[in-house]
């Protein structure tokens, strides 16, 4: 951190970019000491990468896969979400487009219920609408979008007022011109395209 500190005093941009986009806040993942200094000093918490990747998901980037986790581990995303990280944002694909990203939603495709727990006590939407219900937090959980059913996480997030039904905040309109809403789901409706579910997870459900 001293060599941090001493860069700022000298007129480092704390928020200088590499070729891919990154900040020194994003690659400093694993030191807590350096991300402190980064963020007493006015980093962006909020940056994203050429590849729409913010500064939270780069924190978490190398855990996802890790089912053991410590209070080490989640030292720097637990100090970037108290200084303002969103843990849904506008990834910024490109000059001209953004798709909406729930961190937590990564966080259930990879069937981590360690980090669930961690960005659901941290005040991530349970029900973060992305527009489309196989994004949709419960539902990932219950086997959606190629992800695979997790008992664990569909009780924990049930526990956390997440809603079994599913009503889009996106309008389509019919054929005579009257707005609907576009789509309409169950959790269930998911679990019955599963080959091979928890028995456990229907029950949650009804």
């Amino acid at each position: 951190p001293k060599k941090t500190q001493l860069l700022i005093q000298a007129g480092a941009s704390v928020d200088a970019t590499d070729s891919r986009g990154k900040t020194a806040l994003m690659l400093a993942d694993h030191r807590p000491e350096v991300a402190e200094v980064l963020i007493r000093a006015g980093a962006n918490v909020n940056a994203q990468d050429k590849d729409g990747s913010s500064v939270l998901m780069e924190s978490l980037s190398g855990l996802f896969d890790v089912k053991v986790l410590d209070i080490d581990d989640l030292a720097v995303p637990k100090r970037l979400i108290e200084s303002g990280a969103k843990l849904e944002y506008l990834s910024k694909v490109d000059a001209t487009k953004t798709l909406p990203v729930s961190i937590l939603n990564v966080a259930i495709r990879h069937g981590n219920i360690v980090l669930v727990q961690f960005l659901v006590e941290n005040q991530a939407d349970v029900n973060f609408d992305k527009g489309n219900p196989e994004e949709f937090p419960l539902f990932l959980a219950c086997g959606a979008g190629s992800s695979s059913a997790n008992f664990s996480i569909v009780e924990f997030l049930l526990k956390n007022n997440a809603k079994a039904d599913y009503t889009s905040r996106l309008h389509d309109k019919s054929q005579d011109g009257k707005l609907i809403q576009a789509g309409v789901d169950n959790a269930l409706h998911f679990l019955s395209e599963e080959s091979d579910i928890d028995p456990r997870i229907p029950e949650l459900l009804v």
